[in-house]
């Protein structure tokens, strides 16, 4: 009877074993999914950081084509505010002698 008992024992751990087993199989399948993606993830990064030196040198191109136009806008607008400033300190100085002017007769 005690051979019974143990080889029931036996076929019970079997059992088990054989449950890890399985666990351990789709554990592992996973994990070589998980790595599969990653891999994949770490394929696309490299591409795209293939990529940024052309994009930034883009960026710098357009930015050096407009810098020229925006400096030549900025000294437009230094002119544009001196004659600004001239002409109102002008009014200013003939509207002060006007009433000097009115004040005096």
């Amino acid at each position: 009877m005690g051979a019974i008992v143990m080889a029931g024992d036996a076929d019970e751990k079997i059992g088990e074993a054989k449950e890890k087993i399985v666990k351990a199989e789709e554990e592992k399948t996973a994990l070589h999914r998980t790595v599969k993606e990653l891999n994949a993830q770490i394929e696309k990064l490299k591409k795209r950081k293939a990529q940024l030196p052309r994009e930034l040198q883009s960026i710098v191109d357009r930015l050096a084509t407009s810098s020229p136009t925006a400096s030549n806008q900025v000294s437009k607008l230094s002119e544009a505010q001196q004659a600004v400033a001239a002409a109102v300190s002008k009014h200013r100085k003939e509207s002060h002698e006007k009433r000097l002017q009115s004040s005096g007769n």
